[in-house]
């Protein structure tokens, strides 16, 4: 079986655009979620009422602090999902580069070897 330049052409291709999507989507949502960490370092947990009990008090102080532990953990998660996104997207934009260059020679080779033999089929 001969390998046709379409046969590493077309994979390049494909890994081109799936590499710059990924890059792409990877590189906004590492952005928001950065913002997002930003955001939750900045809040502060609320005083609780005062006409509430100290017991009540301590309750919702937990519940919030555990809340805001659990968002920023969850925060820290996605965003490291999304580095991962994004250096995948460059793995595959890297791993386009041979196969479009192969298969460009190959295509030119094939073009090339075909022209020359041609007024030799004329004949």
């Amino acid at each position: 079986m001969r390998l046709r330049p379409a046969d590493l052409l077309v994979p390049g291709l494909f890994l081109l655009v799936i590499g710059a999507g990924n890059f792409c989507v990877g590189t906004y949502k590492l952005s928001q979620y950065k913002e997002v960490l930003r955001e939750l370092s900045d809040i502060k947990p609320s005083p609780a009422l005062k006409h509430l009990s100290p017991l009540r008090r301590v309750q919702l102080a937990n519940d919030g602090a555990y809340r805001l532990q659990q968002r920023r953990k969850q925060a820290i998660a996605r965003r490291d999902l999304y580095r991962l996104v994004k250096f995948g997207g460059k793995i595959f934009i890297a791993l386009r580069l041979p196969l479009l260059c192969w298969g460009a020679m190959l295509r030119w080779r094939t073009r090339h070897t075909t022209d020359s033999l041609t007024p030799l089929l004329r004949a």
